[in-house]
């Protein structure tokens, strides 16, 4: 299963015990069904798809104890080359003016007034309805698609009450609400109450900041190692060409020495390098020899020029 679908099922088995919260995840799940009509003689049509049967079951229930129907729930697979079921919820039938009235109320539910235990439940029904997170193993992404731009500026504008980064792009004649880092989408699943999912998308956050860390620790030494070999194979050999062309004997008693400790240490660094001294120097003195017998090989150089 996908890590998307192992946060729905958590979600799913939250209780349905607070009656304004289930209201709140109602009207998410009502707004963003696949279909909804509520014609003037009193007829309810609402249809609802998903692949997750313990979305569809949540559904069932929240209509049945919210709104006292008793809607149907229908299985199909799909001809499609995965062949996946469908679970589909479908109410169609007459009404009473009681029920009708809560209907219009869910329609008309304004979540900026709510509290703010509805609101997160108008985030879960949100995300269970259209929702999904990537595989935090390849990339942090969360999206709730919507078919309409009022409802999606809802939706992240809710999100960003709760300090979310949230944004809306439009995509295939639908909107979607989308957030990105890892940070973002651990406090989306604190808030909707994915506590488990949290847990566990922290632990991927946490060995990839170890291995990049690691990563990043490992190349800073290995350009270090190949800075330290080319400084050294670039000095072993101007000090070749002034031995060919003046002879060391002719360098001063620190240079020839410097000249005579890195070729027989080519391998250890400046650092290094300065306590093979006679009267032991520090790295920055050894760099400045070094950098003095580079100078006599270029005037060198030059002069064959």
């Amino acid at each position: 299963m996908s890590f998307s679908f192992d946060v729905k099922n958590e979600l799913c088995k939250m209780s349905l015990e607070n009656k304004c919260c289930n209201f709140a995840e109602l009207y998410a799940f009502i707004r963003l069904s696949t279909k909804f009509n509520l014609n003037e003689s009193d007829k309810v049509y609402l249809e609802f798809r998903t692949e997750n049967r313990a979305i569809a079951k949540r559904l069932f229930l929240a209509l049945k104890s919210c709104l006292n129907l008793t809607p149907h729930a229908i299985t199909r697979k799909s001809m499609r080359l995965k062949k996946k079921t469908c679970f589909i919820v479908i109410f169609n039938e007459v009404i009473d003016q009681n029920t009708k009235n809560v209907f219009h109320k869910i329609l008309e539910y304004n979540i900026y007034t709510q509290a703010t235990c509805c609101k997160r439940a108008f985030l879960k029904g949100a995300f269970l309805a259209c929702g999904s997170i990537s595989d935090p193993q390849k990339a942090y992404h969360l999206e709730i698609i919507s078919p309409r731009a009022d409802l999606a500026d809802e939706i992240c504008e809710v999100m960003c009450e709760f300090d979310l980064n949230a944004r809306v792009i439009e995509r295939k004649h639908n909107y979607v609400i989308y957030l990105k880092e890892g940070e973002n989408i651990v406090m989306f699943l604190n808030i909707t109450g994915a506590h488990q999912a949290l847990m566990a998308l922290e632990n991927i956050r946490i060995l990839k900041e170890m291995r990049n860390n690691v990563n990043r620790i490992v190349n800073c030494e290995t350009a270090n190692v190949e800075k330290m070999v080319s400084a050294s194979v670039r000095q072993i050999e101007n000090i070749n060409l002034i031995n060919e062309t003046m002879g060391l004997e002719n360098l001063s008693d620190i240079l020839r020495e410097t000249a005579k400790i890195r070729l027989d240490n080519p391998e250890v660094s400046i650092e290094e390098l300065g306590y093979l001294f006679n009267d032991p120097v520090g790295k920055s003195g050894a760099y400045h020899r070094l950098k003095k017998l580079d100078s006599i090989a270029n005037e060198l150089k030059n002069k064959k020029r």
